[in-house]
């Protein structure tokens, strides 16, 4: 089901038992699992607790947990999320996909089980499980007509005249987050007037760069080789973004910015043109200006190399991702 169309009622009107959000994109998962709490509060029980767990340490307790009567409430809903890490070993998976045909064949009348995963390769047994028996609700990123649609029918619903750069500019300042985009249109229908324009030069005026500003302070507490700075940085940009290798994506995409810039200024290129063929504002030009003598080609470049070998790492090593992201940091800061 995707998630656009997903109501947590069956078609009888009661809450489905279990389900599975797969995919990667924050917004859709976190807006599910509410619409599933709101439902069993509202249908089921209104003392209904919530109990989140990771399935990479706490996958036993997890399952103990479902088949447990509630210690407060009269009725639980069990979370679970990175289900994807039980799935990369062919006996673990096994030993998962046993322990959910058992469930599902008899579960229990006061309990609910959410399982969260990262996509699956559906052309296991335990994934095709999931998306027969499970109610499974594709959490992955909208399609950019989707994802165009959705911010256009949010700023039109706010009453906001956004200019066709001032659209795109919302969209690249907050990174193309939702939620971001969400909590920066609420911010813009405090101060614009309704209906008048709101053309690009403004809009940057209101919204902060909160696709940029973490990840430029992470890079500058790395170039700096401040290592104690760069964990604090990570871990306040990991607050920002929804996954390890959005943090790897942010970084990769700042230094190739940064090589793309060096390049221009060889050319001899002027300010306006940087702006057109960067597609960075007056302002952050201006900030990197500082940057510019200090900055040198060779170590920017094995940044990258390395940024792409965590890339790698994180999709297919069974450490977790941001125990990853800290090694690379350690390594980056020395």
């Amino acid at each position: 089901m995707d998630f656009l169309k997903f109501k947590p009622l069956s078609s009888e009107g009661r809450v489905r038992p279990f389900y599975h959000l797969t995919g990667t994109e924050g917004y859709h998962v976190r807006t599910a699992l509410d619409r599933i709490e709101e439902a069993v509060r509202k249908n089921v029980s209104a003392s209904a607790e919530r109990e989140n767990y990771s399935a990479k340490d706490r996958w036993a307790e997890a399952i103990s947990s479902f088949c447990t009567v509630p210690l407060f409430g009269d009725v639980k809903i069990v979370v679970v999320t990175d289900l994807e890490a039980l799935a990369k070993t062919a006996s673990t998976a096994d030993k998962v996909l046993a322990a959910l045909t058992s469930l599902v064949k008899s579960p229990p009348d006061n309990a609910f089980l959410v399982l969260c995963s990262s996509e699956m390769d559906g052309r296991t047994k335990l994934a095709k499980f999931l998306s027969k028996e499970l109610c499974e609700v594709n959490c992955s990123p909208l399609k950019p007509y989707q994802f165009e649609q959705w911010v256009a029918e949010r700023v039109q619903k706010a009453n906001l005249n956004l200019s066709p750069k001032a659209l795109d500019s919302l969209v690249v300042r907050t990174n193309g987050s939702m939620e971001g985009i969400l909590n920066e249109i609420e911010k813009l229908a405090l101060f614009a007037t309704p209906g008048k324009p709101i053309s690009e030069s403004e809009l940057e005026r209101l919204v902060a760069d909160s696709a940029e500003e973490p990840i430029y302070l992470l890079y500058d507490a790395l170039d700096s080789a401040d290592r104690e700075r760069s964990f604090r940085m990570l871990k306040d940009v990991l607050s920002h973004l929804d996954s390890p290798l959005q943090v790897v994506f942010g970084l990769s995409k700042h230094i190739r910015m940064l090589l793309g810039l060096l390049a221009l200024l060889d050319q001899g290129k002027r300010d306006d043109e940087i702006r057109s063929s960067l597609g960075l504002s007056s302002f952050q030009i201006g900030n990197l200006r500082d940057k510019i003598p200090n900055l040198k080609r060779l170590p920017l470049r094995r940044m990258l190399q390395l940024l792409e070998l965590a890339d790698e790492r994180i999709k297919t090593s069974s450490q977790s991702g941001e125990e990853l992201l800290y090694q690379l940091v350690g390594c980056l800061s020395t």
